[in-house]
């Protein structure tokens, strides 16, 4: 039990090129930090990127695997998280979004005391732009049972401010909602550095 603790201590007491090294090796933890050098930036690694920087197959594997664990686990964050507002949907969506390349469309479900269920990924756009219909987007919903919906994209250009296309879009979806009965709380915009809030900005 105390050489568990002890580990366990050690291991969280370790930097970010410590965990990296340990995971991969110290000349693939060096590669990879020099170009992402937070574990953020982790989440946007792709096999052609590591293999142009010399790294081995095998270690190219390794490296998915963290990522793609990475992403399952702030996934596994949304399952049922209470949301106070778009302050916490935000925190919660902006790792799966910000380091996208293309443009992601989402939808998290909510249920009437307004929990978050499992995001749904809506469509998936070219580099800079995502199609999305209402109909996609609440045929998600309804087979959520969700009870209001908050939808996020990304904006792979980095700055998170609203396109007319994007306004355009929100008044669209907050009409179908308010047919349909299930109210959209907020449409989330995540840029490399900030997030928009269309709620916010008095655009929903």
């Amino acid at each position: 039990m105390r050489a568990s603790v002890r580990n366990q201590v050690g291991v969280s007491a370790l930097t970010c090129q410590q965990l990296m090294e340990k995971a991969f090796g110290r000349g693939v933890a060096e590669k990879v930090l020099e170009r992402y050098p937070d574990l953020l930036g982790l989440q946007e690694v792709g096999g052609e990127e590591l293999e142009a920087m010399g790294i081995p197959p095998e270690a190219i594997k390794r490296v998915e695997v963290v990522c793609e664990m990475t992403r399952r686990l702030y996934r596994a964050q949304l399952e049922k998280t209470p949301l106070a507002g778009p302050g916490d949907a935000a925190r919660l969506l902006i790792p799966l979004l910000r380091h996208e390349k293309r443009e992601v469309f989402m939808m998290v479900p909510l249920d009437a005391k307004g929990r978050a269920g499992r995001p749904r990924t809506i469509s998936i756009g070219s580099l800079s732009a995502s199609i999305v219909h209402p109909r996609e987007v609440y045929h998600a919903a309804i087979k959520a049972s969700a009870a209001s919906i908050i939808v996020a994209h990304n904006h792979p250009s980095g700055d998170s401010a609203p396109s007319p296309e994007d306004v355009a879009v929100t008044k669209k979806l907050a009409m179908a909602g308010e047919t349909m009965g299930i109210p959209l709380v907020d449409h989330i915009i995540v840029g490399l550095m900030k997030v928009s809030s269309l709620k916010d900005l008095g655009l929903l």
